[in-house]
């Protein structure tokens, strides 16, 4: 299999940003920390299967995140399920 991973410092242009895009098979987010969700929402956009580990929750951060039933994202658990919902 022909594997390319591509660092954020490799894309300068918006043009060079579709064609990868446009390439991309999978998207992994591995700790990603406050991307999880943008990660999550972009490959969902993109028709693009991905796979997260996601690590930190950033309550504080993100006090909008909710889960269905309304409570806030507080652990990780709940941040999976906030995860899973989209």
């Amino acid at each position: 299999a022909n594997i390319n991973v591509v660092s954020e410092e490799e894309v300068t242009s918006s043009v060079q940003l579709m064609d990868i895009l446009g390439r991309t098979k999978l998207i992994i987010g591995l700790h990603p920390d406050q991307a999880a969700g943008e990660i999550a929402e972009a490959a969902l956009a993109l028709k693009i299967p991905f796979a997260l580990v996601p690590c930190c929750v950033y309550t504080e951060t993100f006090p909008n995140r909710k889960l269905k039933n309304g409570k806030r994202v507080t652990s990780h658990a709940t941040l999976v399920k906030w995860l899973e919902e989209k």
